[in-house]
């Protein structure tokens, strides 16, 4: 176990997303790794910036046939 909480669910969300894992995967992953919802928003936010990932809207709302 290397380096803070914080540090560890954000190197999972950058691994995960690398991986190709879509937001709600990783989000259900960190979560299952006991992350709070603060602490793994700001996990993925991270995450998705390193990569240059960007989330056009939420996920909830994606449309059908999209």
């Amino acid at each position: 176990k290397s380096g803070t909480k914080a540090e560890r669910l954000r190197n999972l969300a950058l691994d995960l997303l690398q991986k190709g894992e879509d937001k709600k995967s990783v989000r259900e992953i960190l979560k299952s790794e006991g992350a709070a919802p603060a602490e793994y928003g700001r996990a993925i936010d991270w995450a998705a910036s390193k990569l240059g990932i960007v989330w056009d809207k939420p996920v909830k709302s994606s449309t059908p046939g999209e």
